[in-house]
């Protein structure tokens, strides 16, 4: 309850700074909204890879009311410029659309930098120059008229502010005096929240992550609490902005908008690892290791005794496994290490469901907001964050056998191509080490030179004592064991790298790993240890 107590006043003293701000700079308040409702709902352990959605969509609904007191307050006074407001709304309005839709396509870091270097630039021009000559002596007309405002209400949409931020300094640019710039963004902001609001509704609605009381992505909660002090301070702000000289005001909006550029610019997005898990080979897999480049696009980042793979897709990243929970952020810096955005890994791919392999998952795609892709057995036991029944380590219990859970996973048939960037992904159904187990082909090319990459799944016969392969997996070990001998297969990878040598192989060198018959080979190996394994039940 206390800490229900805490985050209610947190909501509403939030509501009233981003009240003052709307009435004072006829701003919407979003700046402060949403860093705000991020970290309540960070601490409310909402699933990170929706939580800028949420505070986002939150924050428009937030600005509706806020927008609304405000543009009154200043059109009493005569300061909203009704011409300008009628020749951008619906240019504004359809700019406000797409900006919500593709919110979810851009990561929030380069919105950040865009909007920070936009912001710096007219902050300096309001605080050192705010008698400067202005670009035009009007609002441009004719073929600007579409731009401007489609760019205003698309940006502020996709960031969550009302759009007097860029409103403002755009008017002023213009020759439109300061009071009259503000008093115009305010009624701007109503037109860019309804429409943003709608959208993130209708996106958000099917998604099972948002947090309770939420309408799509916008959480009634939190919009229940920070909307009226909004609006009751919006007409403070308001009386306190035409008590200023325009000169003054001038300056405290570019210092003002000094500061939100330097938190956009410096704010930097951190990757959340998962509570460890204890093992009696954990530490010594959890080595770090350097990453690779194994051949074309594809790239060793895993640690010395779990293998994780990179593929490079161009204008994205795959990812295959995750390693264990401590593995992540070892994971997260050997992608940086060679040259790639942790960020843009947008898919997942997932060869079993054990706590090693995707103990790091869960970190991993909260980080860069990936798409997670695993059998339909598998995907069951990721958002279980628990092994099912019918998997041979299932009777070593919960403790021993349970990792992070994922909610952000989809379903890939066998043989199905999964087209990630200039890649293509094939998952082949590889069951008997895990009911759900996968394994992963992909051909890449280096100087005219293409070769088939097979990241094989763990097919070998292990389980908790109790554990019988001759009744249960043995059939189905045995086919995968067949199927994976039978790919197409110039270069094997592995999940432990141990299985297929990859200390030796990169001591001697890239060529090393070109082994056509080295998924035979594997699978053979497999077949021999099922049997034995089967003659001793």
């Amino acid at each position: 309850m206390e800490e229900w107590i805490i985050l209610a006043a947190a909501m509403l003293a939030a509501g009233c700074v981003a009240g003052v701000l709307a009435g004072l700079f006829g701003i919407g308040g979003g700046i402060v909204i949403v860093p705000v409702l991020d970290t309540v709902l960070s601490i409310l352990e909402v699933d990170a890879a929706i939580r800028m959605h949420v505070a986002v969509a939150t924050s428009l609904a937030t600005i509706i009311p806020t927008s609304i007191a405000s543009a009154r307050a200043h059109h009493k006074r005569g300061a909203v410029d009704l011409a300008i407001v009628k020749r951008w709304a619906i240019y504004v309005f359809a700019g406000a659309i797409l900006g919500a839709w593709i919110a979810s396509q851009l990561h929030s870091r380069v919105l950040a930098i865009i909007f920070a270097t936009l912001a710096l630039v007219i902050a300096l021009k309001m605080i050192f120059l705010p008698d400067a000559r202005n670009l035009t002596e009007e609002v441009p007309r004719r073929f600007w008229v579409p731009v401007i405002p489609a760019f205003i209400g698309c940006v502020s949409s996709m960031m969550g502010i009302g759009g007097g931020t860029f409103s403002v300094m755009t008017l002023t640019l213009f020759n439109t005096p300061i009071h009259r710039a503000v008093g115009t963004a305010a009624l701007l902001g109503l037109v860019i929240s309804v429409p943003g609001t709608i959208a993130f509704i209708v996106t958000g609605f099917n998604d099972v992550r948002v947090p309770p009381g939420s309408l799509g992505y916008v959480n009634l909660i939190g919009l229940a609490f920070i909307a009226p002090t909004t609006v009751l301070c919006a007409p403070l702000g308001a009386k306190l902005a035409h008590g200023i000289s325009a000169k003054r005001l001038s300056m405290l909006f570019g210092l003002f908008l000094l500061i939100a550029a330097g938190r956009l610019a410096f704010s930097q997005e951190a990757l959340e690892p998962d509570a460890p898990f204890d093992c009696y080979s954990c530490d010594e897999w959890n080595q770090p290791q350097p990453p690779f480049h194994i051949f074309g696009n594809t790239y060793y980042v895993g640690v010395a005794g779990i293998a994780v793979i990179l593929i490079d897709a161009g204008s994205e990243l795959v990812l295959i496994d995750g390693g264990l929970s401590q593995s992540a952020e070892i994971v997260a810096d050997n992608i940086r290490e060679l040259g790639f955005d942790p960020l843009k890994v947008s898919t997942i791919a997932v060869s079993h469901a054990h706590y090693d392999h995707v103990g790091g998952v869960n970190a991993l795609q909260k980080y860069s907001g990936a798409q997670v892709l695993s059998s339909e057995h598998g995907v069951r036991a990721l958002r279980a964050g628990d092994l099912m029944p019918d998997d041979p380590l299932y009777g070593h219990g919960f403790d021993n056998r349970s990792f992070p859970a994922v909610q952000n996973v989809d379903v890939i048939a066998d043989g199905d191509v999964q087209h990630v960037g200039n890649t293509a992904i094939v998952g082949i159904y590889t069951p008997g080490h895990t009911p759900g187990g996968m394994s992963w082909t992909w051909n890449t090319c280096e100087e005219q030179r293409c070769l088939d990459i097979v990241y094989a799944d763990s097919i070998s016969a292990v389980s908790a004592d109790e554990y019988s392969f001759t009744t249960g997996l043995g059939e189905q070990l045995n086919a995968s064991a067949e199927r994976i001998a039978s790919l197409d297969c110039d270069i094997l990878l592995v999940t432990h790298p141990f299985l297929f040598e990859m200390k030796e192989k990169h001591a001697q060198g890239r060529e090393s790993f070109i082994d056509a018959s080295a998924c035979k080979d594997y699978g053979q190996k497999s077949l021999e240890q099922l049997q034995e394994r089967l003659a001793s039940e």
